[in-house]
């Protein structure tokens, strides 16, 4: 008789607790990063952390005097998962470690709601380690909370789905109702994607069911998730009719379509020419692992077949979703109606997707092991190249956001961007998320799909000696209300000229009714104050 506690068994205990350690080490070790620096400048960051202290003080400081200036979006939209987990945050930190945390979370739930899937399906675990290089993607730099918090929500409800698949309890269909809700909140694309998914499965119960018990228990469960999926999909449904209508749409061609796929656009953050070698190498890896798992699949034919077809038609569903991904990727435009990014946002959730799928096929054991420490090398290779190129951004960020010890506390501000560099555009934001200060840049109230808009009825229009609303040389929002505001402060970000006749204006507008009050070391970054009359 065989006992169960043999050498061969303590060897596999032994290599699956150290690659569990493994895992967790490189999960640490993509944190340092954040840890590094004091503000690690993403790119709409910025903005989802000032707008989240404008929720906080309504929601928890009741501050009556920023509903002259915004107003609660009268629909229940998308963007709300990441401002809420903001709020939240800013209960227990200042503004800053609440970013940093967000973020420190968001790197430590990623991969480990992505091995939870994994797992869920009884898949190949060595493909987690794809999690790290997704975790860091384009989308993270340019700080897309709401999307990036909708991604682990996803995958921990499909996970959810798996192992709860033949339970038809109440329970099961409430937390399915409680995580439609969350993704419709975090992201409509990602609840699409989720529907797709849901969808999928139905239709291959429906293809591979077999005896009248099974259909029955099919029926049950459609009529219950139907119950449970449908409070968000109403939402989801309002929300788009009640969306604007904007014909103009931005289409990237086939070529560069396929061209992205190739080099995993999704991925690229700085420069495609220096990147190109670490996603190129990741794009060969995986259609590497998705070929090596066929001819694995045709080997073990020849003496294994799968049990059921069933199984066989819920492992495949991946490649599936992924191919619809695939469609919609070349059929939607990168722009439409507000929705920026969609090409790389599908480009992204296809390979996800994909490398799903190869990790329902197995692998020879030398195959995983080669896999994993390429990823690994490669994606701390990956950290010390992103870590050196925000380093600039980082030390900039970090200025403005010290911005916040000079001034006051409710007053105004107008800002005046001279970087010329795009990463850096809404960089301003920090400096009223330490300390609330009333911005006249916010770009996110002029949207029609996060939680604040603009309060135009009451709102007063800013503007800064003889530069109003309308000057060509800075943008300065107009308002329905009558009433005129001076800025308090104004603030200018770089030394690069934006043309001769608007630096004269505003030097001129500066002097003749503001004072110098603050310039950083490096002179990045310079306040004026509005000179009290006296």
């Amino acid at each position: 008789m065989k006992l169960p506690f043999t050498n061969n068994y303590f060897k596999v205990f032994k290599w699956k607790q150290a690659e569990k350690i493994l895992f967790l080490l490189v999960v640490i070790v993509s944190s340092w990063p954040i840890m590094a620096t004091r503000v690690f400048a993403m790119l709409d960051a910025p903005a989802h952390l000032y707008n989240a202290k404008l929720l906080y003080e309504m929601l928890f400081k009741h501050n009556i005097a920023i509903g002259q200036w915004y107003s609660f979006n009268n629909l229940i939209v998308p963007n709300w998962t990441g401002h809420a987990l903001l709020v939240f945050l800013l209960i227990f930190f200042n503004a800053l470690w609440a970013q940093k945390i967000f973020i420190l979370l968001y790197l430590l739930i990623f991969p480990f709601s992505f091995r939870y899937l994994i797992s869920s399906t009884k898949g190949n675990i060595a493909i987690s380690y794809f999690a790290f290089p997704f975790a860091f993607s384009f989308f993270f730099f340019l700080g897309f909370f709401n999307f990036l918090i909708g991604l682990p929500i996803m995958f921990f409800a499909m996970g959810y789905w798996i192992e709860n698949l033949n339970l038809v309890k109440f329970k099961f269909f409430a937390v399915l109702t409680l995580f439609s809700v969350l993704i419709y909140l975090s992201h409509p694309i990602i609840f699409a994607i989720w529907c797709v998914f849901l969808l999928l499965n139905f239709l291959f119960g429906i293809l591979l069911i077999s005896g009248k018990s099974r259909l029955r228990d099919l029926l049950k469960r459609i009529v219950f998730l139907t119950a449970a999926i449908l409070p968000s999909l109403i939402i989801a449904v309002l929300y788009v009719l009640y969306q604007p209508k904007d014909a103009k749409n931005i289409i990237v061609t086939t070529t560069q379509l396929g061209t992205w796929l190739k080099n995993l656009r999704s991925l690229v953050v700085f420069n495609f020419e220096k990147e190109y070698n670490y996603t190129h190498l990741l794009f060969c890896t995986i259609v590497a692992m998705f070929f090596l798992g066929i001819l694995y699949s045709i080997y073990r034919f020849r003496t294994e077949i799968y049990r059921t077809i069933w199984a066989a038609g819920r492992k495949s569903i991946w490649f599936v979703l992924s191919g619809v991904i695939l469609v919609l990727y070349f059929w939607l435009p990168d722009q439409s109606n507000g929705g920026e990014f969609i090409s790389s946002r599908l480009n992204f959730l296809f390979f996800i997707f994909f490398v799903l799928g190869i990790a329902q096929l197995k692998q020879f054991k030398i195959v995983n092991i080669t896999v994993v420490i390429i990823i690994v090398i490669a994606f701390n290779l990956q950290l010390f190249y992103y870590n050196e190129n925000m380093k600039p951004l980082n030390k900039n960020a970090e200025a403005i956001a010290g911005i916040s010890e000079y001034i006051d506390e409710g007053k105004t501000m107008i800002s005046i961007d001279r970087t010329q560099n795009w990463m850096q555009g809404h960089l301003i934001d920090y400096a009223g998320a330490g300390k609330l200060v009333y911005l006249h840049q916010n770009y996110e109230a002029s949207k029609k799909y996060f939680p604040l808009v603009w309060n135009l009825k009451t709102k007063p229009e800013l503007y800064f000696s003889d530069i109003t609303p309308g000057n060509p040389c800075i943008y300065l929002m107009q308002s329905e209300s009558k009433k005129k505001c001076q800025a308090d402060y104004v603030m200018i970000i770089g030394n690069n000229s934006i043309d001769i006749k608007c630096d004269s204006l505003i030097s001129n507008s500066l002097s003749n009714h503001y004072t110098l009050f603050y310039k950083s070391a490096d002179d990045f970054v310079s306040l004026y104050k509005l000179q009290v009359s006296k």
